[in-house]
C-alpha cells in the first residue's frame, strides 16, 4: 500500500510469484512500472489504504510505505 517508486515491490518480486503495487498517485505507479522487469508477475492498481479495492484475505502479505 503506497508503493511509491517500487523499491519494496522490486525486492519482494525476487522471492514472490506475484506482486501488486497499489498507490493513489498515477505518477508513482508509472515510476514503479518502469522500475521492474518481468511485467507478467507485477500488477499496478490505483487506490488508497482508506478503501482497498480487494477482497478480504486476498493476499498472504501486505506492506505499507510511508514517508
Amino acid at each position: 500500500v503506497g508503493c511509491g517508486a517500487g523499491h519494496w515491490g522490486r525486492s519482494l518480486g525476487r522471492a514472490l510469484d506475484q506482486v501488486v503495487f497499489l498507490d493513489p498517485s498515477p505518477l508513482m505507479l508509472e515510476q514503479a512500472s518502469l522500475s521492474v522487469q518481468g511485467p507478467s508477475r507485477y500488477t499496478f492498481v490505483s487506490g488508497s489504504s482508506d478503501a482497498l479495492p480487494f477482497a478480504d484475505r486476498e493476499f498472504d502479505l501486505v506492506t505499507k510505505s510511508e514517508p
